[in-house]
């Protein structure tokens, strides 16, 4: 039973020293690594929660993931801009307007061109004499297709008009 209790007391012993060898050493370490770090200009904090706060600051080039070359069909002012950044657009959509007065005089006088264009169509449009007439060569048309597809019709309807007009003339 001595033995035992000798042998426990051994293996206490021990242990102590291990772990007081080991704080020795390991507070020697950590001394030597704050020194190391001071020398070498770096600061050490303890960790703690909380939020980061940083400030990059850089030089470089910064590009675009992805572009476009937009090439215009007229040049101009821009009068206004319908869409903001971030919209979503569609085919057709008119995305900016530019002012009539800057632009090129050709694309005016292609406007006014157009402008004078409607109205002559309106004005045949509404013309009952055009109509008129249009209805007539319609009709003759008509004939001119009948006489085609029945020939013998057409021939038997024009021997009639001579006869009739031989009468006339007697």
């Amino acid at each position: 039973m001595k033995r035992e209790l000798l042998f426990f007391l051994l293996l206490a012993l021990l242990v102590v020293a291990g772990f007081a060898g080991f704080r020795l050493l390991s507070g020697r370490a950590l001394a030597q690594q704050a020194q190391q770090a001071q020398q070498s200009g770096f600061e050490t904090q303890p960790a703690r929660r909380g939020d980061l706060q940083v400030a990059v600051s850089a030089t470089g080039v910064v590009r675009a993931a992805q572009s476009a070359l937009l090439a215009w069909q007229s040049s101009g002012t821009v009068e206004a801009v319908r869409v903001k950044t971030g919209d979503a657009v569609t085919a057709g959509q008119v995305l900016a307007s530019l002012e009539q007065t800057s632009l090129p005089r050709a694309l005016i006088l292609a406007g006014a061109d157009l402008v004078e264009a409607q109205r002559a169509l309106d004005d045949v449009l509404q013309s009952q004499t055009q109509q008129a007439q249009a209805r007539e060569a319609v009709e003759q048309a008509e004939q001119a297709l009948e006489d085609a597809l029945n020939p013998q019709a057409a021939q038997a309807s024009t021997l009639k008009a001579v006869a009739q007009a031989q009468k006339a003339v007697e």
